[in-house]
């Protein structure tokens, strides 16, 4: 827990250098106004309960129960914190995400269940709350803070007060029940045996003796889930969780255009088949795939270090660099992917038990629906076997030859992940550069590429030359060897320079190609694709 000291009016973080803001000192990343929040439901005196924020720009985040480094709410007038943590501290390739033993953390936690761009949702106070001080008291002054996770914008701060728990409960559902409840039979009137009330006088009768009591009763009716047909889960591409002013990722359900566009494609199919779709999205990093886009000058070091190195070695080091230096960190940031399409799945799953899936991906979004699929069939999890359909756009992970049914113009061609793992395989990098490289690509030693876990029902699109799922990086170095003059080094390692680039650039641009935003250009092979899986699902 940061413990804060009184600065003015309110209070200052213990730990570390902190920076005045809107009179709290504290750890909290700088403030960029550009997010607002609007509305924060009640906060009450209780650490099991639900707080609901609106608002706009919050950006994307999948559930989780602790620390994060875009949200905190302070109790000022207690002087603890919650939900926050700095990642400051962290290594550089772990920026963004909280390290508890190198991050200053709140040890009270948030458990967090929603958040998108309108509207976050927090199930109460975890970890060490209750602990101490750290609780919540009526009347507490409260401030709140958000960072969009894509863009770390930093919204308006919103003070609220602590308020009393609502101590009256809503009245239970009463129904009257009318009964005809005889007393014993001890008295008798007119020749008709009692109980029983009589008018006396002329035309006087006797009548059975009724009785109206009622009962109050609480009835409780179990909420049922609503459960759909199928579920859709898209994972957009690298970069498409980017707001920019020309594109609003929530435009296209967080799931990206290309992704988007299937979607739309195999809902309006199955909607005439009288079969419900919910569409979720499977949130990660997802970095822009120009990380892949070597500098002209890295290459042109590169190849002028081959005035000294054996002609032969050049190709080996320039993949080499190439892998360490732009392929390792964009990976890196995809590995959360399967891990949300997992956990997704599972949590369907445990909801509506007999579920059906069509899982689809773009780019990294499609590595991770890949690589999420050969896990669950490899343990044999339930989830596996309740796949009705893939659809995978660029996949990094396509093996050549694969047994998907194939769209787009390559036919076999091999992803980044294998293709990079076949150089380590076949000896085409240097011995020495080999080991660290094979660390890059297979994460572990057993790592192998592996075909796509139901080809009877996925869809693989993938056009010739793209970065991703049809790379030839190998054959665009070797072919800028070719116009090498040995008599004028400087100038061939520009060229070479200048031609590896140029190719990158080409790949590149197939692979941003499937979809364009501004034109609503969907290329053909996504609408045959996502066509044919609609017809596969029963």
């Amino acid at each position: 827990m940061r413990r804060f000291a009184l600065v003015g009016l309110f209070a200052g973080a213990a730990l570390g250098a902190g920076v005045l803001v809107g009179g709290v000192l504290g750890l909290s990343p700088p403030l960029a106004a550009a997010q607002t929040i609007t509305f924060v439901s009640p906060i009450y005196a209780t650490g099991n309960q639900t707080i609901t924020i609106t608002g706009s720009d919050f950006g994307l985040k999948q559930p989780y129960n602790g620390d994060s480094p875009y949200i905190e709410i302070i109790d000022v007038t207690k002087n603890w914190a919650a939900g926050y943590c700095d990642p400051a501290l962290n290594p550089s390739t772990l920026v963004n995400h909280c390290v508890p033993v190198l991050s200053p953390s709140d040890s009270v936690g948030l458990n967090m269940t929603y958040w998108v761009n309108n509207e976050i949702q927090i199930k109460g106070f975890t970890y060490q709350y209750g602990s101490g001080n750290w609780t919540l008291s009526v009347g507490d002054q409260i401030t709140i803070m958000i960072w969009n996770p894509q863009t770390l914008d930093n919204s308006n701060q919103y003070h609220t007060i602590v308020v009393a728990f609502p101590s009256s409960p809503s009245p239970p559902v009463t129904t009257t029940t009318t009964t005809t409840t005889p007393p014993p039979p001890t008295t008798s009137c007119g020749g008709i045996p009692g109980p029983c009330y009589c008018i006396t006088g002329p035309g006087g009768s006797c009548s059975p003796t009724t009785t109206t009591t009622t009962t109050p009763t609480t009835t409780t009716t179990p909420t049922k889930p609503v459960c759909p047909t199928i579920f859709f889960i898209g994972a957009a591409g690298s970069g498409q969780f980017i707001k920019t002013k020309e594109y609003n990722p929530a435009d296209y359900d967080y799931m990206g255009p290309a992704v988007f566009s299937s979607f739309k494609i195999v809902d309006a199919a199955l909607t005439r088949r009288n079969l419900s779709v919910k569409v979720q999205y499977d949130h990660y990093p997802a970095d822009s795939v120009d990380e892949l886009m070597p500098s002209w000058d890295s290459l042109r070091e590169i190849a002028t270090a081959k005035i000294i190195h054996p002609w032969s070695g050049l190709v080996s080091l320039t993949v080499s660099d190439w892998i360490d230096n732009y392929l390792r960190p964009f990976l890196n940031s995809m590995e959360a992917g399967t891990d949300n399409a997992l956990e997704t799945m599972f949590q369907d799953v445990k909801t509506c038990p007999n579920a059906k899936f069509i899982l689809a991906g773009y780019s990294q979004g499609a590595m991770a629906i890949h690589q999420a699929e050969t896990v669950l069939a490899a343990s044999h999890n339930r989830a596996s076997f309740q796949i009705v359909g893939t659809l995978l756009i660029a996949d990094g992970d396509r093996v050549p030859n694969s047994d998907a049914h194939l769209f787009g113009t390559s036919k076999g061609g091999r992803g980044i992940q294998p293709r990079a793992y076949s150089w380590v395989a076949n000896g085409l990098i240097d011995a020495a550069l080999g080991a660290s490289v094979k660390n890059v690509v297979t994460q572990n030693d057993t790592w192998r590429p592996q075909d796509v876990a139901h080809p009877a029902r996925t869809a693989s699109i993938c056009n010739k030359d793209d970065i991703i799922c049809d790379p030839h990086i190998m054959q665009w170095i070797k072919a800028a060897l070719k116009d090498w003059d040995s008599w004028h080094p400087i100038k061939s390692s520009d060229r070479f320079a200048t031609a590896v680039e140029e190719k990158f650039k080409e790949a590149i641009a197939v692979h941003e190609g499937y979809v364009d935003p501004q034109t609503h250009y969907v290329e053909s092979a996504i609408k045959q694709a996502a066509t044919w899986l609609a017809k596969q699902i029963k």
